[in-house]
């Protein structure tokens, strides 16, 4: 497997784990379309850049490219936003749970 390969495959597996984590952690009521098609749109796209970079195409350095600051410029968009912003989608709080204070180090 090429590195970029390796590396649309790390996307994903990161993608899993955060929607694992939105599923153990937030209440499916509180997901609309809103939040759920970026992340959607974000497995298909990574999946196709992996597709193009296991058969070396040609496109797929600047597929991959899209791909990766596209999925940061979203995350950032759609959690690190200041809430109430215009560019933020607010989500309602949800509970703490041993993970998520494991994760920040409390």
């Amino acid at each position: 497997m090429n590195r970029l390969a390796a590396a649309n495959l790390l996307l994903l597996a990161l993608l899993a784990g955060h929607t694992a984590d939105h599923a153990f952690n937030q209440s499916p009521r509180h997901y609309g379309l809103a939040l759920t098609a970026p992340g959607i749109a974000g497995f298909a796209v990574t999946a196709f850049a992996l597709a193009l970079a296991v058969r070396r195409s040609a496109l797929a350095a600047p597929v991959s490219v899209a791909v990766g600051l596209s999925t940061i410029a979203g995350f950032a968009l759609i959690h690190l936003a200041p809430r109430g912003g215009s560019s933020a989608i607010p989500t309602p709080p949800s509970r703490p749970t041993r993970s998520r204070w494991r994760r920040r180090g409390w």
